[in-house]
């Protein structure tokens, strides 16, 4: 049940989570069946599907009818062709062939063009919000069909693998602890279930890192599987024999300290890059809020 909970909630948080959810349940009856325990253990996948189902299928249904088609996210789709195809995110319509990238474009609830030099649009008719493009991306984007392209995506996943590398140099003294760890004897070699945990841990960051270098590398996507996967083999190699926790219990503080500083060291540079980019706050721009004072003070109000 706690298995179909989480992997509900992964959904609900990031739309990808529907197929990761498919692929841990299918590698989870994998894992039992090579035990000998899936049909003893059928009930608890069973009852774990159901969870998943009850949980992200009213989310789903109301997508799916709100589209008029079977739908748990338009995120992937979106942001492949944005990212990948060229296709241009902002205020796209019809008759602009040269903004297409390489997708199919044939948008539904296309903004509409007051003026073509320079380019004036409304989007009047969804007025649920202050900037209803962005509100709701899938709506205004609905009809937009990336096409997988073998030399975009090489290209693509070359440039974003220099951001991989870069996370990985930042991260080189928890990965070089966790490897040395290894090398002094702390790896649970007869704990078979143990070793399954890691292997299935290892496969989900593994999947997360591909997923996300294919489309778009960013640190805290990551940073948010490897530091769980990091405390993860850490525990793990606590079931090791008796004299090589004292070993892992000092790898266990300085990785403590590590988490800390690296979380201080990040609250630092989005502080540095908040003041650099004239943001003293929040999410206040100097150069937006001077630009609106003067539409305001010229009489332009939103409704």
């Amino acid at each position: 049940m706690g298995t179909g909970v989480f992997l509900g909630i992964a959904y609900l948080v990031k739309s990808p989570g529907f197929v990761i959810a498919l692929l841990a349940l299918t590698l989870l009856t994998f894992v039992l069946y090579r035990q000998g325990q899936l049909k003893a253990s059928a009930w608890k996948l069973t009852l774990a599907a159901i969870v998943f189902l009850a949980i992200c299928g009213p989310y789903i249904t109301a997508l799916s009818l709100q589209k008029h088609r079977f739908d748990f996210g338009d995120s992937a789709r979106l942001n492949y062709a944005w990212l990948v195809d060229g296709t241009q995110s902002q205020h796209l319509l019809n008759n602009q062939p040269a903004r297409f990238g390489n997708s199919h474009v044939a948008l539904k609830h296309s903004e509409v063009e007051l003026m073509s030099n320079p380019i004036v649009v409304s989007f009047d008719h969804f007025p649920h919000a202050t900037y209803a493009p962005w509100f709701d991306p899938s709506y205004f984007n609905e009809g937009i069909f990336p096409r997988f392209s073998l030399r975009r995506q090489i290209r693509l996943i070359v440039e974003q693998s220099r951001h991989l590398i870069v996370f990985t140099v930042d991260h080189s003294y928890i990965l070089s602890l966790l490897i040395l760890c290894a090398i002094w004897g702390a790896w649970p070699s007869v704990y078979k279930d143990l070793l399954l945990l890691l292997l299935g841990l290892y496969l989900f960051f593994g999947f997360c890192v591909l997923m996300y270098l294919s489309v778009h590398f960013l640190d805290r996507y990551i940073a948010g599987i490897f530091w769980p996967a990091s405390i993860v083999t850490l525990a793990v190699f606590t079931a090791t024999d008796i004299r090589k926790r004292g070993m892992v219990a000092g790898a266990t503080v300085f990785m403590s300290l590590a988490i800390l500083l690296s979380g201080v060291q990040t609250v630092i540079r989005m502080r540095e890059s908040a003041i650099f980019s004239g943001k003293t706050h929040g999410w206040y721009s100097t150069a937006e809020y001077g630009t609106a004072r003067k539409l305001a003070d010229d009489g332009i109000r939103s409704r």
